[in-house]
């Protein structure tokens, strides 16, 4: 079809969309811009006709305005067309349809028929030509916008139709607009936003083009380098914006990264949004010199104003997005324009402290304006970019007479592209045939004059590229940014007489070392953990329970037919050093999946929670590792609100149908801490406690130390007995504690007296080297023998693991029992007088070895902590446990203040009592059993140190 019959048949188009009953200026003015819409902007600019006069109220029927201009510019290939056209005109009005068309009139009913059929031979006929892919992805240079779209803009379908069709109903005077036309292009960083503004003003080549790096205004006061500087300040004279557009009243104007600017900055340009013009503080005409302009005002109504971001990251990061842009672009694009002009979140410092943000008036109303959607480039885009600078090479080198093979081939793009790895983008790959290039200069220069006239690039077969090229192209490049890993291969040359053959071979995945690997990047830490659950000793429950939720994330479960809703996270709680990182880690490495990892105290910076996330949704799925998350506290509780807040509206934005790509652990030593509202229903509603460690488990620990060099046999079971309470740390401090005692020492071998003395470090603190008197240590043995002996006669239940007077810490000795069998505190009566007379016998024994002669013996300050249990046990029973019958059956903390001071004194009266009992109960005891008391406390003066395997045989 020629561009006449395709003038006129769009002609008919617009004509019918409009219910016209004729054909008429207007109508062939709108299709002419549709078809070639550089003819109204540059071509009649240089045809001498000022580009803004070619306007609908000027090109009248039968104007010779029109004709004149174009027939100027023989470049359009129009000017025959309109000859022709001039000559159908009949008494100075277009011709009705039927002459035109030579068909009957439309009915009514006919005519969406007629509008759908003439746009599909119209849109047919103007199609560009198709991609030359066995140019590595080069097209035919064309002319046109949608040609330049189409072969320069990949991967930005969507953007590209958009900007075409809001051009066109501006040109048809069919968008309802007076003011500038106004774009707000979205997207991630290098996803081809600037590049659409440089095809835009390539295209438009009568439009001067004005780059404004919005970035660069932080400041409140840098307004005036925009629109210009009063007449009385030094440096005074017209803004940089201004006076642009003043003098190219139909500019381009393109303002990258707007919302980076200051908000003072940002509500400068509010009036360009809402009128059309700005006012300039210098001013133009004769007398702007003097402080006196001709004007002020600056009209931007004839501009395209091109506004950039990245902002609503949140949105275009989420899983499902670019679904959704491709479903439902009208939801995908409200979704951003919501993000994008809702008002800000406060910049934050500790607490949450607010802050000045950016101008959300001028988001919001910059919001408003048509929206070109960007996404990050697919490797399909990717690909074909590496395609066209592959075959620009080829087209340099043949240039110098330098024939090419193998560049185009699809292999040698993938390979290029991958190797960019793991974080590819557009911007990186300008350089992608470098290493190509630099080969064949290097063998220039090696050969001197004798340059190579033929270039053979291959790739050698890989099972590896082919799995790769085999795979979701979308899987591909997340593997590689989760894992953090890039396609390494070997680049060899081989000349042969005039031939140069470079082969890539030897390809490898490897993972590479990024700069979250160095530091804490953004506050916080990426890694892909290797080590799974069989690296961690013991938590069998634990990792069951973990398994489960592997399965889960792994393969989404549904219920009848219907979705399950899925965990958005899991909080681990427990002592400090049980695993609960490991286990994470470990849950991390299962899945093959990012574990990003921060603590709490961190996340009272608002911005480093959305920066968290935001990295979350980039490497999704991924999870991330919240540690000790009691540091937010309790809301309302002198907890950090506004943080807890943001918190939970990042947990909130995860679907709850389908898994969102980010699953959430917390860790704890103190859950009562932890706002409740994280651990609700639909949150972090997965709580599983991560207790100490098993005897099993430690078992495995013990077995490990048995790797060290040592001579003896040991006793395992006695480890395991004094090990018990012990976490995994603890248990791995022991081992690099003996293996350091090797070096300390300089010894070859360890014993279980070394491993043993690590243990008490550890559990019980260093040894106090000073030397004692002979009395002090037996008054500290014969203590010590009256707690043990005490203990196995009145509670046999529980397990005494050792005896010794090695003073550690602000302890002279210590008795040690056995914590995995032990009751906790579900006491009755009976069993809680056995405890205190545990906690009494101490002194009594030692009071009975020393009695008060003048001023020596007697009692000492030794027994404080002994006291103190004891005493605090006797009170629990009597007012928290209903255990003494004359006090009742009553809890002093369920009644009010009065009422617990009333009861204060007799509660007093009645611990008294208890303790009386006590003692005169462990007097009778340690009398009866005195012959062992003595027995244990001269092997503790000879030995230091007893254990309970010993002693049981004592008492047997």
């Amino acid at each position: 079809m020629d561009k006449l019959t395709a003038a006129l048949r769009m002609s008919k188009v617009i004509a019918l969309h409009q219910q016209r009953k004729r054909i008429d200026i207007d109508c062939f003015y709108a299709a002419l811009q549709f078809i070639a819409p550089a003819a109204t902007d540059s071509a009649v600019g240089q045809a001498g006709v000022p580009a803004a006069a070619l306007t609908r109220e000027q090109a009248a029927p039968g104007g010779q305005l029109v004709l004149d201009s174009y027939q100027a510019e023989p470049a359009l290939r129009l000017a025959d067309a309109l000859v022709q056209l001039k000559t159908r005109l009949a008494g100075g009005n277009w011709a009705g349809e039927e002459a035109v068309f030579a068909e009957a009139p439309l009915e009514e009913s006919e005519r969406d028929a007629a509008i759908t059929a003439a746009m599909q031979v119209v849109t047919a006929a103007l199609k560009p030509p198709p991609i030359n892919a066995g140019a590595g992805g080069a097209a035919s240079a064309g002319n046109s916008l949608r040609e330049r779209l189409a072969t320069q803009l990949l991967g930005q379908e969507l953007a590209a139709t958009l900007l075409r069709e809001e051009l066109t109903l501006r040109e048809w005077k069919l968008d309802g607009q007076n003011g500038p036309q106004v774009f707000l292009l979205l997207g991630p960083p290098s996803s081809g936003k600037t590049l659409m503004t440089n095809l835009l003003a390539q295209h438009y080549a009568g439009r001067p083009m004005l780059t404004l790096n919005m970035a660069s205004y932080q400041s409140e006061r840098e307004g005036f380098g925009l629109t210009g500087l009063r007449y009385g300040w030094s440096d005074a004279r017209p803004g940089r914006l201004t006076g642009f557009v003043w003098e190219h009243p139909r500019a381009i104007v393109v303002f990258e990264h707007i919302d980076r600017a200051h908000e003072n900055v940002q509500q400068l340009l509010m009036p360009l949004l809402v009128g059309g013009s700005l006012d300039d503080e210098y001013g133009f005409g004769s007398g702007a010199e003097s402080g006196h302009p001709d004007s002020r005002s600056v009209d931007f109504s004839d501009t395209i104003l091109l506004f950039t971001s990245n902002a609503a990251s949140a949105v275009y990061e989420q899983p499902g997005y670019q679904q959704l842009l491709a479903d439902t672009p009208e939801q995908a694009i409200a979704q951003l324009r919501a993000a994008f002009g809702a008002p800000p979140a406060s910049q934050t410092g500790i607490r949450g402290e607010p802050a000045p943000a950016r101008a959300s008036g001028f988001a919001t109303h910059l919001s408003q304006f048509p929206i070109l959607p960007f996404l990050p480039l697919g490797l399909d885009a990717l690909l074909a970019i590496t395609g066209q600078r592959l075959a620009t090479l080829a087209s340099g080198l043949q240039a110098q007479n330098v024939a090419c093979s193998g560049l185009d081939a699809p292999e040698l793009a993938w390979v290029l592209t991958l190797a960019l790895g793991p974080d590819i983008n557009a911007r990186e790959l300008d350089g992608v045939a470098r290493p190509l290039v630099q080969h064949y200069v290097r063998d220039c220069d090696a050969s001197g004059a004798s340059r190579a006239t033929q270039l053979v690039v291959s790739v050698a077969p890989s099972p590896l590229l082919e799995r790769l090229r085999a795979s979701n192209p979308a899987e591909v490049l997340n593997q590689l940014l989760r894992r953090s890993e890039t396609l390494r291969y070997r680049l060899t040359a081989t000349r042969d007489g005039a031939t140069l053959t470079l082969q890539l071979d030897a390809l490898e995945l490897e993972r590479v070392r990024v700069q979250s690997d160095y530091g804490n990047t953004g506050g916080f830490v990426t890694e892909l953990p290797k080590q799974g659950f069989d690296a961690i000793f013991g938590h069998q429950h634990v990792k069951q329970r973990l398994q489960q939720v592997l399965r889960l994330l792994q393969q989404p479960a549904s219920v009848g037919g219907a979705p399950l809703a899925l965990p958005k996270g899991m909080l681990l709680y427990g002592s400090a050093g049980t695993g609960k990182t490991m286990l994470a880690k470990a849950l991390a490495a299962e899945a093959k999946l990012p574990f990003i990892s921060v603590t709490g105290p961190q996340l009272l910076d608002l911005d480093l929670i959305r920066t968290l996330f935001q990295r979350a949704r980039k490497f999704a799925p991924s999870i991330v590792f919240i540690d000790e998350i009691d540091a937010l506290g309790v809301r309302g509780a002198h907890g950090a609100d506004v943080c807890i807040n943001q918190l939970l509206t990042e947990i909130d934005g995860f679907s709850d149908t389908r898994w969102g790509g980010v699953f959430v652990i917390a860790a704890t030593n103190f859950p009562g801490k932890v706002d409740p509202a994280l651990t609700r229903s639909g949150r972090l509603d997965l709580n599983i406690e991560i207790p100490m460690l098993d005897r099993e488990a430690r078992a495995l620990f013990v077995a490990r130390l048995h790797g060290l060099p040592h001579q003896d046999a040991w006793d395992d079971q006695v480890l395991l007995d004094l090990s018990a309470g012990m976490t995994g740390a603890d248990l791995e401090k022991v081992y690099r504690e003996c293996a350091l005692d090797l070096v300390r020492r300089q010894t070859d071998h360890i014993t279980q007296a070394d491993v043993l003395e690590q243990i008490n470090v550890i559990r019980h603190g260093q040894r106090v080297e000073n030397p004692r008197l002979r009395e002090q240590l037996e008054s500290t043995a014969f203590h010590e023998a009256g707690h043990a002996v005490v203990s196995m006669v009145l509670n046999p239940g529980v397990r005494v693991q050792q005896i010794t007077i090695v003073p550690r810490r602000d302890s002279l000795g210590f008795t040690s029992y056995d914590q995995e069998n032990s009751s906790g505190g579900n006491f009755n009566r009976a069993q809680a007088i056995n405890r205190i007379c545990v906690a009494l016998a101490g002194r009594i024994a030692e009071s009975r070895r020393f009695p008060a002669i003048d001023d020596a013996g007697g009692n000492d300050a030794g027994a404080a902590s002994d006291l103190h249990y004891a005493t605090r046990l006797a009170w629990q029973a009597i007012t928290e446990w209903g255990l003494d019958e004359e006090f009742g059956w009553l809890s002093l903390s369920g009644i009010s203040e009065a009422g617990q001071r009333a009861l204060q004194e007799r509660a007093v009266e009645r611990s008294h009592a208890w303790l009386a009992e006590a003692r005169q109960h462990t007097t009778h005891v340690i009398d009866e059993h005195w012959r062992t008391i003595e027995q244990v406390a001269n092997y503790l003066l000879e030995h230091e140190m007893l254990d309970g395997d010993t002693l049981r045989n004592m008492l047997a």
